[in-house]
């Protein structure tokens, strides 16, 4: 039997100088960043998948947070079996559950948004963590071209890459699988992968999730 060939990525590309820099709020901090790497190489090592840091732009268009649709390119999905994606705020415990052993390999798999959050009237989910095979990926990267983004920028100017992909996941043509919210909890330490989204991770420090990180990679010796 085939062994699964089983990715995580993450990218990390500063704003500077970038279209909309000024129209995303700045809530980076540079020490949940370097967590959220190590926990995740963790995670990785564990689960037995690849890990990639990208740091360089392709898609160049209006934010690096739409750089993530680089995995959807042949690069990526004709040599791995599965792409798990994490944001650079998100943090995987190393006692989660294999969750390439959880999802559909033929679907997008998504975390059902944690706050219970609607798009379209059906359950939306953050973009932060989700996995993608190549049978999704052909499906749904016929829409993602930067002519249909303009036009949709044109009516909506606050449109962005996670609204596109909660619409894409609903075209009738793509399989969608839903995950528990608990692969993508906000700042909660009390969940698969906390997703340190939002003020908390620059405005507070000592909040429960970064100290259990904090802890984590001072106790282990892997990194």
């Amino acid at each position: 039997m085939k062994l699964k060939k089983n990715s995580i990525v993450q990218i990390f590309i500063p704003a500077k100088g970038w279209e909309l820099e000024k129209s995303y709020v700045n809530w980076q901090s540079e020490e949940v960043i370097k967590l959220s790497v190590k926990l995740t190489q963790i995670y990785a090592k564990r689960v037995n998948a690849q890990h990639f840091f990208i740091s360089k732009a392709k898609i160049f268009f209006k934010h690096p947070s739409w750089e993530r649709f680089q995995l959807f390119e042949d690069e990526w999905i004709n040599n791995f079996d599965n792409i798990l994606y994490l944001d650079t705020d998100v943090f995987p415990w190393p006692d989660a559950p294999n969750i390439f052993d959880c999802i559909n390999n033929k679907a997008f798999n998504t975390a059902i948004h944690c706050a219970g959050k609607n798009f379209n009237g059906m359950p939306s989910f953050n973009s932060g963590v989700f996995v993608l095979n190549k049978s999704c990926a052909i499906n749904m990267r016929k829409y993602f071209k930067k002519n249909l983004w303009l036009e949709k920028f044109k009516k909506n100017p606050k449109w962005q890459d996670s609204v596109e992909l909660n619409e894409i996941a609903q075209k009738p043509e793509i399989i969608h699988h839903r995950l528990s919210p608990k692969w993508n909890i906000k700042n909660s330490p009390d969940a698969y992968f906390t997703h340190m989204w939002g003020a908390l991770k620059k405005n507070n420090p000592s909040a429960s999730a970064i100290i259990k990180a904090r802890n984590i990679i001072k106790n282990n010796q892997i990194i």
